[in-house]
């Protein structure tokens, strides 16, 4: 898993919006963690706008994404947000 810019993400995304996976989202923080896959992979996003922070993630395979998307999520519901720092 690499971290990518927005401008790299929607480059590779093509003319549509890729198809949403899964989606968590927390109102009280405002956070949220997604899975997209675009055309030549996976994509997670993960956010927070208490925290202005916003990170996407280009995923080697299916199955590394779901784990780095399962992780955020727990972590989100256990702290509110889901990032570590």
């Amino acid at each position: 898993m690499r971290r990518i810019s927005e401008e790299e993400a929607w480059a590779a995304a093509g003319s549509d919006e890729p198809p949403l996976l899964a989606k968590a989202e927390n109102d009280r923080t405002q956070s949220a963690v997604a899975l997209k896959r675009w055309p030549d992979g996976i994509v997670l996003g993960v956010s927070c706008d208490l925290d202005d922070r916003f990170e996407l993630y280009k995923c080697a395979n299916e199955a590394e994404a779901w784990d780095a998307y399962l992780r955020h999520v727990e972590r989100m519901d256990r702290t509110g947000r889901p990032f570590t720092d």
